[in-house]
């Protein structure tokens, strides 16, 4: 079983920090649109994306390394025995609080401007100074969690000891 739950960790993984990529294409579409209606379609594309890769990746990310924690007894947070592992889990505690404490809120406003916007009289005018600031946002956050989640991938193939 921990074979099973190591590749859906890996796939899960790749997922997650394939966002990053997905993300940058889909902004360079959108900044190529701007001031357009395709640009409001780009931003609500740009929002599922996140939305349906960020939860697969997270919480496939959050099941199947739990499993593998419980079959081969590594441990939560075991600092001074498995440091990689316990900086790992760190920093995805830090990518779960970011995730519910800042870009599910941002995200949730997004998608109400963005559908106020699709469906308002100045909609061929692409997104509002407001809008396009909270996808900025959204965008540098969404880079910055992908840091992370690249560190937590690194620590998991190298193993490193601190």
């Amino acid at each position: 079983m921990y074979t099973v739950f190591l590749i859906l960790h890996v796939v899960c993984g790749g997922i997650w920090i394939g966002l990053v990529p997905a993300m940058m294409v889909l902004a360079g579409q959108r900044n190529k649109s701007k001031g357009t209606l395709g640009e409001l379609y780009l931003i609500r594309a740009m929002g599922g994306a996140a939305a349906l890769m960020g939860n697969l990746g997270g919480i496939g990310i959050l099941i199947s390394g739990g499993a593998i924690v419980g079959i081969a007894h590594f441990g939560w947070f075991p600092f001074g025995t498995l440091d990689w592992l316990a900086v790992k889990q760190t920093i995805y505690v830090i990518l779960l609080g970011m995730s519910f404490g800042v870009m599910l809120p941002l995200s949730k406003k997004i998608q109400k401007l963005n559908g106020e916007a699709i469906a308002g009289p100045n909609a061929s005018r692409g997104a509002s100074a407001e809008l396009s600031g909270l996808v900025a946002k959204t965008v540098m956050f969404g880079r910055l969690m992908g840091l992370m989640v690249l560190i937590n991938i690194i620590l998991g193939v190298w193993k490193p000891t601190f």
